[in-house]
């Protein structure tokens, strides 16, 4: 009788905390309402509010992160529930959703007004504060500006700060169909400035300023040298990695490559036959072929060491069990990689080879230098401990 009296005391206790944490996260936290999209207007026109959508998918570790680290906090909801009607939807059960905002990325986060006017929109992770002020440039919305557009001859000055707003809102098409007419009514429109503003808008060779790029590849060499190569057959490269498993579809690759022919073309068909031999399971023929190619190229383009690190074999490699041989091998290029840039992957491809040789000096402060809040390197550690801790 004593027990079970105890037992239902630490049940009562255990439904209590559970009652009363659960109803603390959901008061405190941003409190999402199971409304449509139209429903979520109407009540935001009663309430004069505006509405904050989040637009997720499953598995998506930066989703999964906002919704554990970010919705819950108590000043987030203070926030966001006195300004907005909040929403979200899970694009993979709701495509259409997704097509009428046109989102791409995940997770998105838009902000409307009452009049469905998207007023600002960002994707991605954002620790508090960030996530916050993000709010707050949704109070700032532009108006005065769509205005003038709307109305007012599009003088250049008028141009650029529309251009600002549309990045600001994120209407990436858009802003990148008016940068590139922005671009050619520049005095040199192939100029390093371009370069760099085209640079940060290309994700694949489907982008239209990609296509931009390789069309006007020798004007801007002009300006910028072989980081135009570099930037192309990049790129390239990145898009066909996932390709290099089928041999026929390796061949149209390497075809792709060579239709952008530049100095770097051929020294990329190398990388990707390493590639395609460690994707074999060859790892000691991998090793010796890409320390060939760094050598054969790297007086001419030292880049060869930062393209080759760069790949998904480098990170594949890790998830094996390495020979002594093999660690030094991989810590050679990773060294080579991380003194031509140092980066999110060649920063922790180095820690990762200094922790396989017992640095862990050296691996802990790489990994300090890193942005810890950005979600690929949390990631990537965890999954590297993981591993190497089993073995």
């Amino acid at each position: 009788m004593k027990k079970l009296s105890i037992l239902l005391n630490i049940g009562l206790i255990v439904f209590i905390a559970f009652q009363y944490f659960g109803k603390t996260e959901s008061i405190e936290g941003i409190q999402f309402e199971d409304l449509t999209y139209e429903q979520a207007l109407e009540k935001a026109k009663k309430e004069n509010k505006g509405v904050f959508i989040d637009f997720y998918i499953n598995n998506c570790g930066p989703c999964e992160r906002l919704k554990r680290e970010i919705f819950i906090r108590k000043q987030v909801g203070e926030i966001y529930n006195e300004r907005f009607v909040n929403i979200k939807f899970n694009v993979e059960n709701d495509p259409e959703i997704g097509k009428r905002f046109n989102i791409t990325r995940y997770p998105t986060l838009m902000y409307i007004d009452n009049a469905g006017e998207i007023m600002h929109s960002f994707a991605g992770f954002k620790n508090k504060d960030e996530f916050i002020a993000e709010a707050d440039k949704a109070k700032k919305y532009p108006y005065k500006i769509i205005k003038q557009w709307e109305t007012e001859e599009h003088t250049l000055e008028l141009s650029y700060k529309y251009l600002g707003v549309l990045k600001e809102m994120y209407k990436m098409p858009e802003y990148t169909a008016l940068l590139l007419e922005l671009t050619q009514k520049r005095e040199n429109p192939y100029d390093q400035e371009t370069f760099k503003l085209l640079e940060e808008l290309i994700y694949q060779p489907t982008d239209t300023c990609f296509k931009f790029m390789v069309a006007h590849q020798d004007e801007f060499r002009k300006s910028v040298g072989h980081s135009v190569d570099s930037l192309i057959n990049y790129h390239i490269v990145l898009n066909m990695r996932s390709e290099i498993l089928n041999q026929d579809r390796l061949q149209r690759a390497y075809e792709r490559l060579n239709e952008h022919k530049g100095p770097y073309a051929d020294m990329l068909n190398e990388v990707l036959n390493a590639e395609n031999v460690l994707y074999k399971g060859d790892i000691s023929r991998y090793l010796k072929q890409v320390i060939a190619i760094g050598k054969k190229y790297q007086s001419k383009y030292p880049i060869v060491w930062y393209l080759a690190a760069e790949g998904h074999g480098m990170y594949q490699l890790f998830n094996n069990k390495l020979n002594s041989d093999q660690k030094q091998k991989i810590k050679f290029i990773a060294d080579k990689a991380h003194d031509y840039k140092a980066d999110f992957h060649t920063t922790t491809y180095k820690a990762f080879a200094c922790y396989l040789l017992n640095d862990k000096e050296v691996y802990n402060n790489l990994i300090a230098s890193l942005d810890y809040d950005d979600f690929r390197v949390k990631i990537s550690i965890d999954e590297f401990l993981k591993y190497n801790n089993q073995q």
